[in-house]
């Protein structure tokens, strides 16, 4: 019998709590997790049993933990076609932050620009708040940008090595950056609703006094 073969189904049991049938890679995965250890029993046919520790190629990496409630539960991993779509995504993601990096330093140096080739409105207060005013959105360019990056790299990693703590930092930037996005968005449209209620108020004041 081939321990590495792709085509056995495997399970795996502690404590006469059995789980399967999954694929070497699924059963490598867990392993990769610290979720199946040396001293568990696993099997390619359910039948015959022996120690993970005697199996050739699985990853191990410690610990001695089981979350599965129920001995029939198949545990979730990613698929290789589901990391393959993550990498995937990398250099997508790359061009994104990279253009809003772009985007921030246009916004941010154009005031810097603009004073000294001597505009009209330069030195009076107009220029220090649209400089103000420019630094802040390029910030706001910078933020999720680094988070972009953070994930492309990290994704990127993960493509080649299938290492399991670049996934992660890939997916927490990645709420980083949506986390960001959905508080902007609030604020945003908090501002425009403060904006249109100013409108109205004085708008119903001029009709007033008419």
């Amino acid at each position: 019998m081939s321990n590495e073969s792709s085509a056995a189904t495997w399970y795996f049991r502690r404590n006469g709590r059995q789980v399967g049938p999954l694929t070497w890679e699924e059963l490598a995965a867990l392993c990769a997790a610290a979720k199946v250890v040396p001293a568990d029993e696993v099997s390619s046919d359910g039948a015959q049993w022996m120690p993970g520790a005697a199996v050739t190629g699985l990853p191990f990496s410690g610990g001695n933990t089981l979350d599965y409630e129920s001995p029939r539960e198949r545990p979730t991993v990613m698929t290789g076609y589901a990391c393959d779509m993550l990498s995937q995504t990398s250099p997508y993601v790359r061009i994104i932050s990279l253009f809003m990096f772009l985007a921030a330093a246009i916004i941010g140096l154009a005031p810097l620009v603009m004073q000294r080739r001597e505009a009209p409105f330069s030195g009076s207060g107009f220029s220090t708040g649209y400089m103000m005013a420019s630094i802040l959105v390029a910030i706001l360019y910078v933020i999720p940008a680094v988070y972009l990056a953070q994930y492309a790299t990290n994704a990127r990693r993960f493509g080649k090595l299938r290492d399991a703590r670049a996934q992660e930092r890939a997916l927490k930037a990645q709420k980083s950056f949506w986390k960001f996005m959905a508080i902007l968005a609030v604020i945003v449209i908090a501002l425009y609703l403060a904006l249109m209620a100013v409108a109205y108020v004085i708008a119903s004041m001029r009709f007033s006094a008419v």
